[in-house]
């Protein structure tokens, strides 16, 4: 008799601690948007590192300075031009754009209202990007909220109460009726939110992020013309074009990985909750059929009516 009883009280912590899981992989995805852009800048910022400016600066200045050995040109002359030209490579900045710049940039393009150089100096209260954000922050607290609520105050407290006493308002039935009702929604968010986790580690989005260097750098490779090839080859700047290809493809790839597994982390982390929780409450629409003679307050009304007949 004792069994009805122990399964609602199971079941009943389970989904308060589903309830709590919820709210906080929802609150915790209220950013996602933010750290999205501060993973791309990033990339991009590793991207132009891949091309050392000052490097192909000094590099001009050595060829112009070879060019010019069989041009009848004066040594003094050849090598007071060498050393202005290296001068002037002195002043080109080895990260020409920077991760912050690419944030001030993005802002920008998203029409806030930026006085300076720097993050701070952006006012983006007016901006459609600050509205996309509030929106997001406002549909995860929300989403949190629905699970929160409906796996505490609407089934799992109810269910806590009705295992060891029986009250009216707040009974094994109304446990049961709203276990019917929220089953389905928590069932459908929380087997979306696993599919999507799921596409990122399974099919041609996983096949692509394994082989996300080769394609990457195939692409640009193939990006250049025989014509161009021939100039590279004969200017000895093969090798270096190729490094800076593998450079730039590696830090495309990572960045698209970090962008893939914060998505894959955020999906799983609600979407594990919700499925939980839909479970639970499918079989605890049943409770108030299959569990409710073994609670306390209703075996006594069974042992009564045993008794009188």
């Amino acid at each position: 008799m004792r069994h009805g009883r122990n399964c609602v009280l199971i079941s009943s912590l389970i989904l308060l601690a589903c309830g709590i899981g919820c709210m906080a992989a929802c609150y915790s995805a209220v950013d996602l948007i933010g750290n999205t852009w501060d993973s791309a800048c990033d990339t991009v910022a590793q991207l132009t590192t891949c091309v050392n400016l000052q490097d192909a600066c000094y590099d001009t200045c050595e060829k112009q300075y070879n060019d010019t050995a069989t041009s009848g040109v004066d040594q003094a002359t050849r090598d007071s031009a060498l050393a202005d030209c290296n001068t002037a490579c002195v002043d080109i900045p080895d990260q020409p754009y920077t991760k912050e710049q690419c944030e001030v940039d993005l802002k920008k393009e998203a029409e806030c209202v930026c006085t300076g150089d720097t993050v701070d100096s952006c006012d983006c209260s007016d901006a459609p990007m600050s509205q996309i954000e509030d929106f997001w922050r406002t549909g995860c607290l929300a989403l949190g909220a629905v699970g929160l609520v409906g796996c505490t105050l609407l089934t799992g407290i109810p269910g806590l109460i009705s295992s060891f006493k029986k009250v009216k308002c707040c009974n094994i039935v109304f446990y049961s009726v709203f276990c019917g009702l929220l089953c389905w929604i928590f069932l459908a968010v929380g087997g979306l939110f696993v599919a999507i986790a799921m596409a990122f580690k399974v099919g041609p989005v996983k096949d692509f992020l394994d082989d996300c260097d080769n394609l990457v750098a195939e692409q640009a490779g193939s990006g250049i013309d025989s014509d161009t090839s021939s100039a590279l080859d004969s200017a000895g700047a093969t090798g270096a074009v190729n490094d800076s290809v593998d450079c730039g493809s590696t830090a495309f790839c990572d960045g698209i990985r970090t962008l893939s597994n914060d998505a894959y982390v955020m999906s799983l982390s609600i979407g594990v909750p919700f499925f939980l929780a839909g479970l639970i409450m499918f079989f605890g629409m049943y409770a108030c059929c299959c569990c409710k003679k073994s609670l306390p307050g209703n075996n006594d009304q069974v042992q009564v009516a045993e008794m009188k007949s």
